[in-house]
């Protein structure tokens, strides 16, 4: 693989080559740590972690905040 296709990993800093068929927007993953990245750029080749969803805890209140009887569930 050549130089010009060489990225370094933001998560263990390990080296290794893009796949020549990525563009911009697409996944790839380090070949070390398996971490998901995302392709800002193919020429220079530069990745970036993949954002994960950082407020679930947010999304998921917002189910338990419904009310729900539970003496409906006895009476059945």
């Amino acid at each position: 693989m050549s130089e010009e296709n060489m990225v370094i990993c933001p998560d263990c800093e390990a080296r290794f080559g893009m796949e020549e068929d990525l563009e911009e927007g697409d996944i790839t993953y380090c070949p070390e740590c398996d971490a998901e990245l995302e392709v800002l750029s193919v020429n220079p080749p530069k990745v970036k972690p993949l954002e994960e969803y950082e407020d679930d805890d947010e999304d998921m209140e917002d189910f338990g905040d419904e009310d729900y009887d539970d003496d409906e569930d006895e009476e059945m």
